[in-house]
Parts: structure tokens; sequence; C-alpha cells
């Protein structure tokens, strides 16, 4: 070959590579414009979010920034406190009654401005009552995480009521390490086992490990940056997920909280109905654990304890009640059985139960338009917000759990289940 026409080869090959890296870059910014409406880079990293010695990650303190996903793009303000909400110090205003919600992304509203939160509503419902709501919530906690961050920082509120927002679709694979690594593959969190004698004991390795992972994130290049934060990259990968998606295990997610029985002939490496329910129920027994420290941590406030549970897509979502029955044929689907569940150990154990998935489903049937996002995300969005904490509104005032009742706080309130 000549040099001549080894120069023109390299040169068509150079214009080749600049043609494709511009039509990348156009169709990027493209996606920015469509999902977005701006050319802006995106933050799918989340910089709300700082390394947490036990607990693995928290929010960072006064930070003003957005939450994303392809669905949305919202502001997010995290107070000086490092709680999502308005400013509201540890010092008590008299006269004003105080809740504390305790939950994960659901409570935290991913999907949502600062205006729409379940704990904004729901303090705007309550305000003629003089009621403010403190949300104890941060994205992707396990009821381990939220235990540690009720004794670290909720207690210094000394709150009048807590109110654990149980998320049906991960809190108990999330607390258990074997089930956890059956679910999701990754061990970034505290989790929680009971000794012989049924004692809780946390493990906390795995969370500062995560710590020190999300250090190092912090610390990564510009490049390394723009790639984690392309829309392009991000809509590829939705599109992998769902058009070659693992395989999933039906009885491990959705799993227990969702299903009537547990099919092994829809399951992964040949389980047995029999190891399904083993493995569940030693998960179950460390969430109901969990949930009794929560109580007594409560109580240790002086204050009372109640439980709900934030509609999951599958509980609250027919479209995707069908999706998953076509995905597993043969599965068989009782979406309101962990909420049957709660209702029963609520009641055992002294707490409130509020129930909201009837009324959030008695609201989604007259809905025109749905509750949750739709294309990438499984959040609920501002109205289905709107639903839950008006559910919870009504079931706080009919459970006589708000000022100016004289029934107590902690006891024989609500038993009724969803």
């Amino acid at each position: 070959m000549s040099r001549s026409a080894f120069l023109r080869g390299l040169g068509n090959g150079l214009l080749a590579v600049i043609s494709i890296g511009l039509a990348l870059v156009v169709v990027e910014f493209g996606l920015r414009a469509f999902f977005y409406g701006s050319l802006a880079e995106p933050d799918f990293s989340q910089r709300f979010h700082e390394p947490h010695p036990t607990r693995g990650w928290t929010l960072r303190p006064n930070v003003v920034t957005t939450k994303q996903e392809l669905d949305y793009k919202v502001p997010v303000v995290v107070n000086s406190r490092g709680l999502r909400g308005p400013e509201i110090g540890y010092e008590r205003t008299p006269g004003i009654f105080r809740i504390m919600i305790v939950g994960d992304s659901a409570m935290f509203s991913s999907g949502t401005d600062d205006q729409n939160t379940v704990p904004v509503l729901l303090a705007e419902m309550l305000a003629p009552l003089k009621v403010e709501v403190i949300n104890l919530s941060v994205a992707a906690y396990s009821n381990v995480q939220e235990n540690l961050f009720l004794k670290d920082e909720g207690r210094k509120y000394r709150p009048d009521l807590v109110l654990l927002a149980f998320t049906p679709s991960n809190d108990v694979q999330t607390n258990h390490e074997p089930l956890q690594r059956l679910y999701q593959g990754s061990q970034r969190r505290p989790f929680a086992s009971l000794d012989g004698d049924g004692r809780l004991v946390i493990e906390y390795q795995h969370a500062e490990r995560e710590a020190k992972r999300r250090e190092k994130l912090a610390q990564r290049g510009a490049v390394r940056r723009m790639l984690q934060n392309s829309a392009l990259l991000r809509l590829v990968g939705v599109a992998r997920h769902k058009l070659i998606a693992e395989p999933v295990d039906p009885n491990i997610y959705p799993g227990w909280p969702h299903l009537a029985e547990f099919d092994p002939r829809l399951g992964l490496n040949g389980r047995t109905a029999e190891e399904y329910e083993k493995l569940w129920s030693e998960a179950w027994r460390v969430t109901r654990a969990l949930i009794g420290e929560m109580q007594a941590e409560a109580r240790a406030m002086g204050a009372g304890f109640g439980i709900f549970v934030a509609p999951s897509m599958l509980q609250g979502d027919a479209a995707t009640q069908a999706r998953v029955r076509d995905a597993f044929p043969g599965i068989k689907l009782d979406v309101g059985r962990i909420n049957r569940e709660l209702a029963a150990f609520a009641a055992e154990i002294g707490a409130a139960y509020i129930p909201v998935l009837r009324h959030f489903n008695a609201a989604a049937a007259t809905s025109a338009s749905p509750l949750f996002h739709q294309f990438e995300d499984e959040h609920l969005n501002a109205a289905g917000n709107r639903v839950v904490a008006a559910a919870l509104a009504r079931g706080l005032r009919e459970g006589r759990l708000l000022p100016g009742n004289s029934a107590p706080l902690d006891g024989d309130t609500l038993k009724r289940s969803d």
C-alpha cells in the first residue's frame, strides 16, 4: 500500500470516528431536551448523598440539587439537619403536634419536587390541627438503616408520633443478607440477624465497605462522571433491561409480600417451596424484630408508634399486575398479603396500623391518569403522593391519633387491615 493510500484510509477512518462522535453528541443533547427540556448535563449520581460509616450513606446537609431518572428531573433541597423538607429544628414549639415519618424512597418521594412529597402534603392537610411532619426518610434505606437513623437522629426531635412507612416491594428482602443476596446481588448496607436468644444483631461490614466505595466515587474524573450521567447510555441501559432482562425469580421478587404461595416451577436454581418458606420466614422474623425495636425507641422518646404500607406499583397499578401475570404464567398474586400481616403484627405489639391501600386503589380506579411513573421509575408521582397523604390524614383522624383526642397514641387503635 502506498503512503498516499494509507493516509487517505487514515483520514477516512478519522472522519468516520468524528462523524459518529458528533452524531452521538447530537443524540445525547436531543435526549436531554426530550426528557428534561434542557441541554444541561443530567445528574444520575445523586449528589445529595454522602458516605456514612454505619448506614452506608445518608443525605448531605445544605444541598440544593436535582433527583433524576428518565421519567423526571425534580429539584431536591436537603436542609441543614440532613433531611428533605422544610427547616425544622430539634427544639419543640409549644402547641405543635410533631409527627415523624421514617421510610425510604417512597417517603423521600423520589420523582416529585419538594412541595409534593408525602410528608409535606400530609403537613398541609393537617395544618388546621397544628401538626408538623418531619421526613426521616432516605432513598434505598432498609428497615435496618431506618432503625439506625431513628436512633442516630430521630430521637433528637422528640416527636409525638413516629410512623414507619413500610415498603412491600423491598423492605423484607433488604433487611436480611441471605435474601438480599438473591434479590439484588449487592451487599451495600448493614444487615440484621437474630442470635440464639432471638435478639437482633446488626452487621456493619458491608455498610463500611459501601461508605468507602462512595468516597472513591466522589473523586471520579470528569470523563467518568460524564459517562455516568449520559442520557444516551442511561436509555441504552433501560432498553437492555427491558428487552434482554436477566432471569427473575418471582418467589424472591416480588416475593412473599405479594404472593399467595410460592411456585418452585417459576423459580431459579431448583429451590423447593419449603426452602423459599424458610428463607422468607427468617427474613420476616428479623423484620418483625426491627419494627419492634423501632417501636421501643419511639416509646423511649415518649412518642406513639404506627405503621402504614406505602403502596407498591404491583399493589396499586392494574397494568403492572397484568404484566407480571403475563411474564409468569400461573403465578398466584396476593398483593395485599403484607398489609394483612403488618396489621396483625401491629395489633400483636399494640401499635397503630393505618390502612392506605384500599383508599389508594379506590382513587386509582377513578383516576384519569396513572399514580406512578410509567417509563423507567416505579415510584409514586405527585398525584399518587397526594392520594397517600390523604389516606394517611384520614387514617390518623379515624384512629384518634391527632391532637384533641383522648385516645392513647399507642395501643388499641386501628386494627383494620387494607
